[in-house]
């Protein structure tokens, strides 16, 4: 549909003139690729990389942390960062995004449960993502936190010896 959308403007336009495409859309998608894209193609950057486990922890950062670190940086957000990014949503990112990996590799693999080895590499993805999402600025999030995310993963699993494959 987003190939579809850029070789026929007309389409482009007669979509977003429904109500279901209104709701779930940012204004800035009727002219740039939308979110629903960059996360599907996060997807594929994630299958390449022949892990389950650390496409889960990625998406469980990107799902629980993304969510948690606009709404408590829209709220109580008073340390201005970079690009609209508040240090309090920063932090949340961090906190929440590391429960989630956390929590993905604990459901995923229960026998994978080294308490300072799965926080190592839990916070690692979440720092990660975070960076990325803190910088995210012309790619969208829903691409760079995934990616960033899993590459985080990967470096602490082979620092910490913990294996994601298998």
């Amino acid at each position: 549909m987003e190939a579809t959308r850029r070789i026929w403007p007309a389409w482009n336009r007669t979509l977003f003139k429904f109500v279901f495409f209104r709701v779930i859309a940012h204004p800035r998608e009727v002219h740039h690729v939308n979110s629903a894209t960059w996360y599907v193609t996060s997807l594929f950057v994630l299958s390449l990389l022949q892990s389950h486990l650390v496409g889960a922890v990625a998406l469980a950062v990107l799902a629980f942390a993304d969510p948690a670190a606009a709404a408590i940086g829209r709220r109580w957000g008073r340390t201005t960062l970079i690009h609209g990014r508040t240090l309090e949503g920063s932090l949340t990112f961090v906190v929440v995004g590391t429960a989630a990996a956390l929590l993905g590799m604990h459901l995923l693999h229960p026998e994978v449960s080294m308490w300072p080895t799965t926080l190592a590499v839990g916070a690692s993805a979440a720092v990660f993502g975070g960076i990325a999402e803190l910088f995210s600025k012309r790619l969208d999030d829903n691409l760079t936190v995934p990616v960033s995310a899993a590459a985080g993963t990967v470096a602490a699993s082979f620092l910490t010896g913990l294996s994601m494959w298998g």
